[in-house]
């Protein structure tokens, strides 16, 4: 999301201060909502797609093997 600010200086020098600021205000804060969405869901791995949790293993698997004379 990070541009160059000085790609910028053209449309500020043409529009000025009073028009070009509420413009990047416009153009940036849909993606910042877009950053702060996809970092919320980071945040809870069961919300992230493809995440899968495998079965615990059942307790009989898990116990000591008896041996039966």
């Amino acid at each position: 999301m990070a541009l160059n600010p000085i790609l910028f200086l053209p449309l500020q020098a043409r529009l000025g201060d009073r028009l070009f600021w509420p413009l990047m205000i416009l153009v940036a804060a849909p993606a910042a909502m877009v950053l702060l969405r996809l970092d919320r869901a980071a945040d809870r791995p069961e919300r992230l797609r493809g995440l899968s949790h495998p079965a615990p293993p059942e307790a009989a698997l898990l116990a000591p093997a008896t041996v039966q004379g």
